[in-house]
């Protein structure tokens, strides 16, 4: 009972039904790439009231990321599209597709922010959340997760910020980012 929830998909094999129209694959794209852009504006927003956020965040990219590469070379198991035989979707980057597929870093980095976010103050989570569990919930349906592999992204987001939201970096440091923001009047 608990894996059919843990590794549940839909009977339908709706990235199957998206590719063969050109919408379709065009919004599977749009879906998969628009949680980068909309992390990136967070991110400035964090950064520009507390350039310290700066280097927590950074430290906490580095560490997932080696988590993230570790754990999906060792394979736990494959994307839920390559189960169903499914070829992915053209315009996606085929090596972050190849290996295992936990944790989610979609859903480790949506966690760490909404965690950053609440920590802060300086940005809405009922819109972090509005825009974020749409994108997550299409990736499982779409078959490039598992609901485990969310849950997985969940825990090391949680364990990313708890790492790295009290780290209080020197103020060369801080002070380096600063200097950018304001020469590039950003």
């Amino acid at each position: 009972m608990l894996k059919n929830i843990l590794f549940w998909q839909p009977k339908k094999d709706y990235l199957r039904f998206l590719i063969n129209y050109s919408f379709g694959h065009q919004l599977i794209l749009i879906i998969n790439y628009s949680l980068w852009p909309f992390l990136f504006l967070v991110c400035y927003i964090l950064i520009k009231t507390d350039f310290n956020v700066f280097w927590q965040i950074a430290t906490a990219t580095i560490l997932t990321e080696i988590f993230e590469k570790i754990s999906k070379k060792n394979f736990f198991w494959k994307r839920p599209l390559y189960a169903k035989k499914d070829s992915l979707p053209t315009g996606l980057h085929k090596a972050w597709y190849t290996g295992g597929s936990f944790p989610s870093g979609h859903c480790t980095r949506a966690i760490y922010f909404l965690l950053l976010i609440t920590q802060y103050g300086h940005f809405s989570p009922i819109l972090y959340i509005a825009f974020i569990l749409p994108l997550l919930v299409f990736r499982v349906i779409i078959g490039f997760h598992y609901p485990i592999d969310m849950l997985g992204g969940v825990v090391v987001g949680f364990v990313a910020w708890l790492a790295t939201h009290n780290l209080v970096f020197p103020d060369i440091l801080v002070n380096l980012i600063k200097n950018i923001f304001t020469w590039l009047k950003i």
